[in-house]
């Protein structure tokens, strides 16, 4: 075997197909690209119709940094929402920020 044929036959192993079907590889890989390009397709028509509706929250004056915010604590299990929220009024509260408890739906400090 000469050096040229020695290198294919290395290059051919390293791509892993030594052994398998040609066309059944390709019909495979021809079946993923287009389940992949369907799928784009999808995504995309999800993210726009994601878009919109964040147009509405926006629409009504909210920030969407405000919005996304609370959307991912709305998204958390109860306990690891509790656990965010404790942990953005500590945060708060160390940084001497706002009305913090109010914030949360505490009861604000009574004047004596």
């Amino acid at each position: 075997m000469t050096e040229k044929q020695e290198t294919a036959a290395v290059s051919e192993d390293n791509r892993g197909n030594a052994g398998h079907n040609v066309a059944e590889i390709n019909k495979t890989i021809a079946a993923v690209a287009n389940e992949i390009v369907s799928l784009e397709a999808k995504k995309a028509e999800i993210q726009s119709e994601i878009t919109e509706a964040k147009a509405r929250v926006k629409g009504l004056g909210i920030k969407m940094a405000d919005f996304n915010a609370a959307l991912r604590l709305y998204k958390l299990s109860d306990e690891d929402r509790n656990s965010s929220i404790d942990g953005l009024r500590t945060c708060l509260e160390a940084m001497g920020i706002g009305a913090q408890g109010e914030l949360f739906g505490d009861q604000p400090a009574q004047a004596a």
